[in-house]
């Protein structure tokens, strides 16, 4: 269902960055039921980022950070 909704290379917006799990950043957008994202790499937290969706496990995705766009 994951790969449905959020296909590999999809750009998800708004992430707000809320731990660290080992080598990742967990975020998630402001939503009533917010998907997971892992995103790579020991970002800054409380903030908004942006980034492309790699790969998705049975109830997260994995991401990699994007420069965000001048519209948002």
């Amino acid at each position: 269902m994951l790969r449905e909704i959020a296909p590999e290379g999809t750009i998800i917006k708004e992430i707000l960055t809320e731990a660290h799990d080992g080598r990742f950043t967990l975020g998630r957008q402001i939503a009533s039921y917010p998907l997971l994202i892992r995103i790579e790499g020991i970002l800054k937290l409380r903030v908004f980022m942006d980034a492309a969706v790699t790969g998705h496990s049975h109830r997260s995705l994995t991401a990699i950070p994007v420069e965000r766009s001048a519209s948002t």
